[in-house]
């Protein structure tokens, strides 16, 4: 049995005042895809790693639940993973939000673009800020 990192990153080509809208978002890739791990990338962003010992860090996006206007197959999917017993800490984390983070100070994370799953995932992200585009993770993580 292994933890998985299930969600969605979505965009929004809308103006900032616009992102609350309901229709702002769409679900762009299915984070199941990336193959992403529960190690310290994920320690540091969510507060879910493979053990306790590995929360090292004070989360940036612990348990915050769904937001509001989630994309179509986001909402979905995740409505799908509320019904079983093995999913827990539903969150979300804006780029920006991300972005901030000084990830000299955590050199055992991973996010230069060089490995599969958490660096290719960062790498897109910065390739879709400079294109403008908002963008958000939504999810959370199955115990299967």
């Amino acid at each position: 049995m292994g933890i998985y990192v299930c969600g969605f990153l979505e965009l929004s080509s809308l103006d900032e005042e616009m992102l609350t809208q309901d229709y702002a978002w769409q679900s762009c890739i299915n984070l199941s895809s990336l193959s992403l791990n529960t190690g310290d990338e994920c320690s540091i962003l969510f507060g879910e790693a493979k053990d306790e010992i590995s929360t090292k860090w004070v989360p940036l996006a612990h348990r915050r639940g769904l937001p509001t206007n989630p994309g179509e197959l986001t909402a979905q999917a995740a409505r799908e993973a509320s019904a079983t017993t093995s999913v827990w800490g539903f969150t979300f984390l804006c780029y920006e939000e991300m972005a901030t983070i000084d990830w000299q100070a955590y050199p055992a994370a991973i996010l230069d673009g060089s490995s599969y799953g958490w660096g290719l995932l960062s790498s897109l992200m910065k390739t879709l800020d400079e294109a403008g585009k908002h963008q958000r993770l939504v999810v959370w993580f199955d115990w299967s």
